[in-house]
Formats: structure tokens, sequence, C-alpha cells
């Protein structure tokens, strides 16, 4: 073991603090904004849909934690605490990536762009299911795992901002409000977290061999990028919804497929 790689399990503890106070304070102001800001229409969303991605974040981590993660996190309640932790934590640059793309969440709580709720419900499934994956196998620590996200949550940015530049994916969520698009793109970037988290799943060998393991994994995010961009223009409507029904179908096969390739790999070893 290096030296640094030393010294970062030295520091694993105050990680520990710095995730748990960072998760919890960012978290709690977003639960005030969905909740007390006072909306401008009737019809905005408010707290639910937080709430529900907040409760499916942690079922996701802790399902994996309590049954795919290395044999020592499994059985110790402290290490489950932690990466649950860790978990809440890795939401947060998901969060501020909306932010970047575009999506604040006053066009939810405010605006009443229930299109926008869907999206960003859909990104913080996406972004637990690629941090889960990080988790399932046997490694050295923490940073492991922190290796393993910052990997799979740039190349989920990466797809959201190639669909969003080639198909105005971001405007015709926030200005157009279609609901179709919403979804469609919601469910390829779940599907692509699903793919992702398993590329990075496994026993930690080195960075090397992770990036192959990637290589040779991840490939079907760019078939299910290259495929949906290709939709989205066969299907999107003059309306202001767009083609809210082959919009749905299409986002469940996305999903589909995702799980099944996924189901096909098996355990990581």
């Amino acid at each position: 073991m290096s030296e640094f790689e030393i010294f970062l399990g030295e520091i694993e503890i105050p990680v520990f603090a710095i995730c748990l106070t960072g998760s919890a304070m960012y978290w709690s102001i977003a639960a005030w904004r969905a909740s007390a800001v006072a909306p401008m229409v009737d019809r905005a969303p408010r707290f639910p849909w937080l709430m529900a991605a907040f409760v499916l974040v942690n079922a996701i981590n802790l399902a994996v934690l309590l049954t795919l993660a290395s044999a020592d996190v499994r059985t110790d309640p402290f290490y489950i605490v932690y990466y649950v932790v860790l978990g809440l934590t890795a939401s947060v640059p998901v969060m501020l990536g909306l932010r970047v793309l575009g999506l604040h969440r006053t066009d939810i709580v405010e605006r009443g762009n229930r299109a926008a709720a869907t999206l960003e419900f859909a990104a913080l499934v996406a972004g637990a299911f690629a941090y889960a994956g990080s988790n399932i196998g046997d490694g050295p620590g923490y940073y492991v795992v922190v290796v393993g996200t910052a990997l799979a949550f740039a190349s989920l940015f990466a797809v959201a901002l190639v669909h969003t530049a080639v198909n105005r994916t971001m405007y015709r969520v926030l200005v157009d409000r279609e609901r179709g698009t919403a979804f469609r793109f919601g469910c390829l970037l779940v599907a692509c977290g699903l793919v992702l988290g398993r590329a990075v799943a496994g026993d930690w060998n080195g960075f090397v061999p992770m990036l192959v393991d990637f290589r040779n994994l991840a490939w079907p995010v760019i078939v299910l990028l290259v495929v949906d961009l290709f939709l989205a223009r066969v299907t999107h409507a003059r309306e202001p919804d767009g083609s809210i029904a082959a919009d749905r179908a299409i986002g469940v096969i996305h999903l589909a497929i995702a799980a099944a390739y996924v189901l096909a790999l098996g355990v990581p070893k």
C-alpha cells in the first residue's frame, strides 16, 4: 500500500464528518425550498417528488450495501451508515449537474414545471444506481468507491450534456414543458446509470484494470444515447407535450434493455 493510500485511510473519519455535514445541509435546504417556498402557480409540485427521490436513493444504496458490498461492509453497521451517507453526498453533484444544464429548483416549486420535477427525480435515481455499483466488490477503502463513482458520474453527465446539446432537451423540458421528453430522457439517464454502475462494479485490482473493465462493459450507454437521439427526432411532435405515448414507451424500453443487459452480465466478480 502506497503512502498516499495510507493517508487516505487515515482521513476516513474526517471524510465521513464532512460528507455527513455537507449532505445534511444540502438536502435540508433542498427540502425546505421544495416545501416552504410559495409557488407562483397552484399546480406547482411540492415536497413529495423530492421525498420520494430521497427514500428511493437510500433504498437502492442500502439494498446493494447489504447484499453485494464487500463482506466487511455488509457485517459492520458503521460502514453501512458510512456508505449510505457517502451515497447521499454523491447525489449532491447530480443536482448541481442539473443546475449546470439549466434546471433550477425554482422551475419546479415556483413555476410548476412538472416535467422538470420528473427529470430531477430520474436523475437522482440514475446517480444512485451509478454510485451503488461502485460499492459492489472488495476494495481497500472508501476512496475506491469515490473513484468508481467519479468515473460513472462523469460518463453520465457526458450523456446528459450531449443529449441536451444535440436535441435541445433542457429547452424542451424547461421552456416547452414537454412531459414526454422529460420522462424519456429521465428513463435514458436511469438506464445509463444502471449500465455505468455495473461497469464500475467488481473487486478492485487497480485503476488501469478498472478502466479496461469500464471500456468493455459501458459501451451500451453509447448505443442507448445514439438510438434515443434518433428516436427523439422521429417521435417529436409540435404539440406542447410532444408525443407522450411514444416517449413513455421508448423510456420503458430503455429501462428494460439496461436491466436485461445488467442481469445477463450477472453478479460481478
